[in-house]
């Protein structure tokens, strides 16, 4: 009896530890499951009417990137297809035999003067490194031809110069280079929310390898105290050498983690630090430079939509690098200055010439509907008069006049400026810069050093 006791108290209590947990188990998952469905909303913060901010997750990457095919991916000129890039091939001469050689050096010197810029070297010096390898920039690139704006070619690579590295990205529509960047590198610990964690590998590796030199010491020292030992004393002193060595072994390693977990966490600070830093004065220049920011809008507005990546200036024989101007323009707007240099300057005036031209095409053509549109209302001026004197209501006749059916005063008024509003977002290394108004234009900025790096276009579709 007391045995069959026992065991039915046994069972029971089994059985309410197993309900127990599995009521438990079944809440944690119901609670896990709705946190990985649930979107994170991301927090905006206004300093004023129209400069937000914002980030973006660490594995989220931006058009066109979200694109890239990876590292799988076959680099080069030539392709199944036979495409590849052309944005300079109204730069080409007529001697047909080298087209395809010279269209390639064109758009690689084109890249190597805009990574020159922002390496503070020569177009001569960037284009050495490729000479070296005897290839050229467009030689590495790849192509994915699945994209909502057709083909999408990229190049990414990190180049050393003047004992700086820089982490190089550019991407391509078939006629536009729609992606630039090109900062210093300094690794994950660089700032944001993910500099600790890169601070934190760093520290781990470096951990690592000074157990492993700490490792090596000591063997060698336990080596010789065992020889030691054994001359004096047998396997005991030995055996009690090596306990030594790993005690000091162990202690070592502790007191060096602590060092370099310190040392992390004053980097991450620093690195935080100087990262919010540039991000005001990013919001700063802004604040203080909204008109030229505004032109600059609408003139890379202008090459996204024309594909113009380059204009010739004065006699034609010399021309002007498009978005090696732009950013040009954009260390200039940084610095507080409004003059432009004379490729700059020439190339707004040309913007706004066939801004001028493509309107007034269309005003001659509106002008055939003016015409068709007289000739209905004279011939509704003699319907009335006919019916006035047969003793019809004129007004009912005619109607009330439809004075913005003909246009003609939206014409004459001025095109209003584009509106847009600034959004500052995190990225992983880099913050990225939103202008958006009736396109979205991004601009990179690197807040450690706290200058412009790159821009990207984006596209609707």
């Amino acid at each position: 009896m007391h045995k069959g006791k026992s065991m039915f108290l046994t069972i029971l209590c089994m059985g309410v530890i197993l309900g127990f947990g599995y009521l438990l188990i079944m809440e944690s998952g119901q609670k896990v499951l709705e946190n990985g469905i649930m979107l994170e909303e991301t927090d905006y913060e206004s300093t004023s009417s129209n400069i937000f901010y914002g980030k973006i997750e660490e594995d989220i990457e931006v058009f066109p990137w979200n694109y890239y095919p990876g590292d799988e991916a076959g680099l080069g000129w030539k392709t199944e297809s036979g495409i590849h890039p052309m944005f300079q091939y109204s730069m080409l001469s007529d001697d047909d035999d080298s087209v395809e050689e010279e269209l390639k050096s064109l758009q690689s010197w084109y890249l190597c003067q805009m990574i020159a810029y922002k390496t503070n070297s020569t177009p001569s010096e960037v284009w050495s490194i490729f000479e070296k390898k005897q290839h050229t920039i467009m030689d590495e690139i790849c192509m994915v031809e699945n994209s909502p704006v057709g083909a999408l070619f990229f190049y990414e690579d990190i180049l050393s110069i003047k004992g700086k590295r820089y982490q190089v990205r550019v991407s391509f529509t078939q006629w536009n280079i729609i992606n630039f960047v090109c900062m210093e590198e300094r690794g994950q610990d660089a700032g944001g929310s993910q500099g600790s964690s890169g601070t934190q590998s760093s520290v781990k590796k470096r951990m690592a390898l000074g157990s492993q030199e700490s490792a090596k010491s000591e063997d060698s020292r336990d080596t010789q105290a065992g020889a030691r030992s054994q001359v004096a004393g047998g396997s005991q002193g030995s055996s009690g050498t090596q306990s030594s060595v790993k005690k000091r072994m162990a202690l070592g390693s502790q007191e060096n983690a602590k060092s370099e977990g310190s040392r992390g966490i004053q980097a991450s600070a620093r690195n935080q630090a100087e990262w919010e830093e540039g991000k005001e004065s990013l919001a700063k220049i802004l604040g203080e430079s909204e008109e030229q920011m505004e032109e600059y809008f609408a003139y890379m507005s202008f090459l996204r939509d024309w594909d113009d990546t380059v204009f010739y200036v004065g006699d034609m024989e010399s021309y002007a690098n498009c978005y090696l101007e732009s950013l040009q323009w954009l260390d200039q707007i940084q610095r507080g200055k409004t003059e432009k240099n004379q490729g700059l300057a020439y190339i707004l005036e040309r913007m706004e010439e066939i801004k001028y031209v493509e309107n007034s095409m269309y005003n001659v053509e509106d002008m055939g509907d003016y015409k068709a549109k007289d000739a209905d209302s004279a011939l509704g001026e003699e319907k009335v008069e006919t019916e006035e004197k047969m003793g019809v209501d004129a007004t009912a006749a005619l109607g009330e006049p439809e004075e913005e059916e003909y246009g003609l005063v939206a014409e004459q008024e001025a095109e209003p400026a584009p509106s847009f509003s600034y959004q500052i977002v995190d990225l992983k290394d880099m913050i990225l810069l939103l202008m958006q108004g009736e396109s979205t234009i991004g601009i990179f900025y690197d807040p450690i050093a706290q200058e412009f790096c790159g821009y990207n276009f984006f596209y609707e579709y």
